[in-house]
């Protein structure tokens, strides 16, 4: 039998990050420094779940702070379980906060516009309630990206 690629990555982790990826006592959550291999045991756990749980319907959600972290726990959950990539919803906090807001805003009752403005030259989003012209006047340099209203979505 073959070595499928989600074997072999569990293959090159240590005894503790093996550890985090076998755990099955429901959430759980990993604190590490930098470079300790954080985004690959994570990566793997998703897949390992998705993996054993292929006649199953419940989702995966994985949060990262990082842009650059989530694109590669998304990159791994593919090449890991290409067929069951879509049952994972990877993503930052933030970008996860936008999307439920976004979603399900008007429930809380707001009815402002939100807003993401990318900064280019420290590539930050800023999101934010206030409108389109106070935002854009307020700092000039910024390129406004997504406007959207709850209320217009309907």
């Amino acid at each position: 039998m073959t070595e499928t690629t989600l074997q072999a990555a569990l293959n090159r982790l240590s005894r503790i990050q093996l550890e985090a990826v076998e755990w099955q006592e429901g959430s759980m959550l990993v604190l590490a420094g930098p470079r300790s291999g954080k985004t690959q045991a994570l990566t793997c756990r998703v897949g390992r779940i998705l993996e054993s749980s292929r006649d199953r319907r419940f989702r995966v959600l994985a949060l990262t702070f990082t842009n650059k972290a989530a694109r590669e726990m998304t990159q791994r959950v593919s090449t890991f379980v290409p067929d069951l990539d879509d049952r994972a919803t990877i993503g930052t906090f933030h970008s996860f906060c936008v999307q439920v807001l976004r979603q399900h805003g008007a429930t809380l009752g707001s009815s402002r516009t939100l807003l993401s403005f990318r900064y280019p030259l420290i590539g930050k989003e800023c999101y934010g309630t206030r409108s389109a012209e106070a935002c854009t006047q307020a700092s000039p340099s910024a390129r406004r990206t997504i406007t959207v209203s709850p209320s217009s979505t309907k």
